[in-house]
């Protein structure tokens, strides 16, 4: 069940003009930034999707990208906010004509980003999506990690080490990073790529996990 923190009638938010934009490739995508998802995993059979905000987001719409492991399926939509928002988790509508596809991808085979804004640049700011269900489980950071070696997440002095995926045919991204279960709120994150045992420029962001 969604626990949604404001009236009912706003809790489920379509994407602008009731367009929904997605795409299946013959041929694979090559993600072009280093966090591609940002999500937790439910149990549902899904495919659905929803969104864990921050009271204090200003912006009037929310980017969700969606992107499969192997670089095949994309979907990127404008979600509006309503004017009265006070933050909270809310379903968000995912009207895709490829569930078939998506629901028989195993778990990381997909990333989802939230962000503010309309989409017209990434930023370095995330919201938590909810992927096949509310059931608060361990948040993920899906990475890009550009042949590294290795990927290491900071959430201040905690080193969290990413672990690379074993499934076949990644091409989008190929690390998954868990994050502690007792992380909460509005949560700076620094992500180094090792490669040859250097790291180049970090990646900082920050991510609302929610509250306790």
């Amino acid at each position: 069940m969604w626990e949604p923190a404001q009236a009912a009638d706003d809790i489920r938010l379509d994407p602008r003009d009731g367009q929904f934009n997605e795409v299946l490739r013959d041929g694979a995508k090559i993600s072009g930034v280093v966090i591609v998802g940002v999500m937790q995993h439910g149990a549902d059979l899904g495919p659905s999707l929803g969104v864990e905000l921050a009271p204090n987001w200003t912006e009037k719409n929310i980017c969700v990208r969606v992107l499969s492991s192997d670089g095949f399926y994309e979907a990127e939509n404008i979600y509006p906010l309503p004017d009265d928002w006070s933050g909270g988790r809310a379903e968000l509508a995912f009207p895709t004509l490829h569930g078939d596809i998506l629901s028989a991808l195993p778990k990381d085979g997909v990333a989802v980003r939230i962000e503010p804004g309309d989409c017209s640049r990434p930023t370095n700011k995330s919201a938590l999506a909810l992927w096949n269900g509310d059931n608060k489980q361990q948040s993920t950071i899906l990475i890009n990690a550009f042949a590294a070696d290795e990927v290491f997440v900071y959430a201040g002095e905690t080193a969290i080490r990413c672990e690379a995926l074993l499934m076949s045919g990644l091409s989008a991204y190929g690390h998954a990073c868990q994050l502690p279960n007792d992380l909460h709120g509005e949560v700076e994150l620094t992500v180094y790529r090792v490669k040859n045992g250097k790291a180049p420029d970090p990646t900082y962001t920050s991510i609302w996990l929610g509250l306790p």
